[in-house]
């Protein structure tokens, strides 16, 4: 089992903004000191920074919106059983949001 864990998309963006700094200023010997670097601290495979290291790093607002994921007879069914749960005692719905269904 690894001891570190993975990085995530901002902690990995924020990384590489750094990065790219210290790449503009570095001729192309350094620049490959730098890849190995990244590879390393990153975990991603050799290419994959290559590509946001060219280019502006700031992430990008979602241009269009996703659409209900469920239609109106699951929203409808869900407000049901919900207004059927006030009725029990909250002892009850509490124990019931607790449980889980995985072993």
């Amino acid at each position: 089992m690894p001891t570190q864990t993975r990085m995530t998309i901002n902690e990995r963006r924020e990384y590489l903004v750094i990065m790219q700094v210290r790449s503009l200023a570095s001729d192309k010997k350094e620049r490959i000191v730098l890849l190995n670097e990244i590879q390393k601290v990153t975990g991603c495979a050799r290419k994959s920074p290559i590509r946001p290291m060219h280019s502006d790093l700031e992430r990008k607002r979602r241009r269009k919106q996703r659409g209900r994921t469920y239609g109106h007879e699951v929203d409808d069914a869900t407000r049901v059983i919900w207004e059927s749960l006030e009725a029990w005692p909250k002892s009850l719905v509490r124990h019931l949001g607790h449980t889980t269904y995985c072993s």
